[in-house]
């Protein structure tokens, strides 16, 4: 079930010593964004997104052949976003915790494939996949992906920790990042069969605890990833994260 995502509870009271050590590092709390998530295909859009949210996806499409055609490949099943509050991730009872996740499936139509390939068709394709982050506040050009920051100093001796992996069909994969605004995984699938379908399910798993490492500041998250998503307001569209993928014959 999707839900609105929304920035609840109770704050933490802070001492006035630490809310001095935090105030060059305090950003301003994220209220409610909206995270809508795509495939590209051929000639269309396939968009899903929680309840209650702006189902508009705006961008151009570009046509890439028939191997990055809805035909062969699109989006399957449910998405999964993750919560949040201003600082910090939550699960799904609303408690803290260190990590949120993006879960996405795509099918992809064997049966298609084969013809499309024809006589070239081996039982093996080559499948790439994006997430990219749209509509992001303009914070160190929008580079909300930028795990280069983990281990870095924030603050005294306290350091940032910031980790992105990502499993295909639980099988970890890596991860290039382009910019910090897209995240791109490029792997093989041998064995298909020429029948029927194969469901492929992608999990970015974002690792970004809500303090400081080695301290109980509550910057971490707010720096690394909170200060970057944006509220939709008006006619300003909020922030979305975009998946995207396409197949092509293994040579």
């Amino acid at each position: 079930m999707y839900g609105e995502i929304k920035s609840t509870g109770k704050k933490r009271k802070k001492s006035r010593s630490t809310m001095k050590r935090l105030r060059s590092l305090m950003l301003a709390m994220p209220l409610l964004f909206c995270m809508t998530m795509v495939s590209i295909g051929f000639s269309s859009w396939i968009i899903v997104a929680p309840s209650g949210m702006n189902t508009t996806a705006t961008g151009e499409l570009h046509s890439y052949g028939v191997a990055h055609s809805t035909d062969l490949v699109y989006l399957y099943g449910d998405v999964e976003i993750f919560d949040y509050r201003a600082e910090s991730f939550v699960d799904a009872s609303g408690n803290l915790t260190d990590s949120g996740k993006i879960s996405v499936t795509y099918r992809i139509n064997l049966a298609n494939c084969k013809s499309s390939f024809g006589n070239d068709w081996n039982g093996s394709l080559d499948l790439h996949l994006s997430l990219l982050a749209k509509n992001v506040r303009d914070v160190n050009d929008g580079k909300l992906f930028n795990t280069s920051m983990n281990n870095t100093i924030a603050h005294d001796a306290y350091k940032y920790s910031y980790a992105i992996t990502a499993t295909v069909d639980g099988a970890s994969k890596t991860i290039t990042n382009i910019e910090g605004k897209i995240l791109n995984i490029d792997t093989t699938l041998t064995g298909l069969a020429s029948t029927g379908t194969k469901d492929i399910k992608v999990v970015y798993t974002f690792s970004i605890p809500k303090n400081l490492t080695g301290s109980d500041i509550p910057a971490n998250f707010r720096h690394c990833l909170g200060r970057y998503l944006r509220e939709a307001s008006g006619d300003k569209a909020g922030t979305e994260f975009v998946s995207t993928a396409w197949v092509e014959k293994t040579n």
